[in-house]
């Protein structure tokens, strides 16, 4: 084996061993169970992710199709699920979603429920910070 091919070997060794390593320290085989309807106080900003959405507010009265639909959001490696669909959310509830933001990494991806001034039927959506 020369030189070059014994450092090609060793560094993509490395690279596999740090890239599993880092793959298990914040995606779901780590993670913490929390009710989606915990309330505010349940969701945190931090690691571990929780391993559903974290919904930090109180649905809204069945009927009422103000605010947002349910957040079943796809974004970077978390592609939804989790949540009760038949649900509706107001105007500035936070959602946590179980998983980071690539380029803000330390804690669970918010999304915050929003509304377009003037649209008709509110515009409410969920927005996701990147």
């Amino acid at each position: 084996m020369t030189c070059s091919a014994f450092a090609t070997r060793t560094v993509f060794s490395i690279l596999v061993i740090v890239g599993a390593s880092a793959c298990g320290s914040g995606g779901s085989s780590k993670c913490i169970n929390v009710s989606p309807d915990a309330g505010p106080n349940a969701c945190s900003f931090s690691l571990p992710l929780p391993c559903t959405p974290c919904i930090a507010c109180a649905p809204l009265s069945p009927g009422d199709t103000s605010g947002c639909g349910p957040p079943d959001i796809s974004i970077f490696d978390w592609h939804g699920g989790g949540v009760d669909t038949s649900l509706r959310y107001p105007a500035g509830c936070t959602v946590f979603l179980p998983t980071e933001n690539p380029y803000y990494p330390g804690g669970p991806q918010p999304c915050s429920c929003s509304t377009e001034p003037g649209s008709p039927d509110g515009g409410a959506n969920w927005l996701c910070g990147i």
